[in-house]
């Protein structure tokens, strides 16, 4: 009997101390390394230049201008296509679309380096039809050129690299270039992800209206 008795102030002590100091020091711990992390994800979103003005015809046969985008976000590539586009590649763009095309401050620009106009309607078709895309009129799909990846986005790599890396360019509302992304690193893909949900503009809130009985 005794024995017990003592048993449930330890526990009670054991109990205490987890909540005054092992859950606090917890989360103390997980905020500081969310923190770190968003200010070294923060110290990489740069400001390298507003980007170029540019025209082209969309994989639909739509003529898009860059003056179209202005107040939004866009990720935009160019890709070597080869003799096809990789099922790695076309399943990245899918995932990346797909988890931010509910905005509708997003877009997505695919270029196919070297290809004809039928290749880029076909490709385009195919990419929002495989992966169910609820807003297409926001994922455009041409044709491009290493020449345009350096002039129009800047992407700081080689011929060689463009074509093995496959780099993405993030472009915020302001049609300000924020950084440059391999999407062959998955470590650069979840930092990407993270940039755009930064300089998405946030949403505004709604004021809530009350009405009285009269205006009802």
């Amino acid at each position: 009997m005794n024995t017990q008795k003592k048993k449930f102030p330890i526990l009670k002590m054991l109990a205490l101390f987890m909540m005054l100091v092992v859950l606090p020091a917890g989360s103390w711990y997980y905020l500081k390394q969310g923190y770190e992390y968003r200010k070294a994800s923060l110290d990489k979103l740069q400001e390298l230049g507003t980007a170029p003005s540019f025209s082209f015809v969309n994989y639909d046969s739509t003529i898009i201008n860059s003056e179209d985008l202005e107040g939004n976000v866009v990720i935009a590539g160019v890709f070597d296509y080869k003799n096809g586009l990789e099922e790695d590649l076309k399943a990245k763009i899918g995932k990346l679309f797909t988890q931010f095309n509910r905005r509708e401050e997003f877009y997505m620009i695919v270029h196919l380096n070297g290809v004809s106009d039928s290749t880029v309607q076909q490709v385009g078709e195919t990419l929002v039809e495989d992966y169910n895309f609820e807003f297409p009129e926001r994922f455009y799909l041409t044709s491009g050129t290493t020449e345009f990846a350096w002039n129009t986005y800047k992407i700081p790599a080689s011929k060689e690299e463009l074509n093995s890396k496959n780099m993405l360019v993030l472009i915020d509302a302001k049609q300000e270039v924020r950084n440059y992304y391999n999407l062959n690193d998955e470590e650069e893909i979840k930092l990407l992800v993270h940039h755009v949900t930064i300089v998405l503009p946030k949403k505004q809130e709604k004021d809530i209206i009350i009405k009285r009985d009269t205006e009802k």
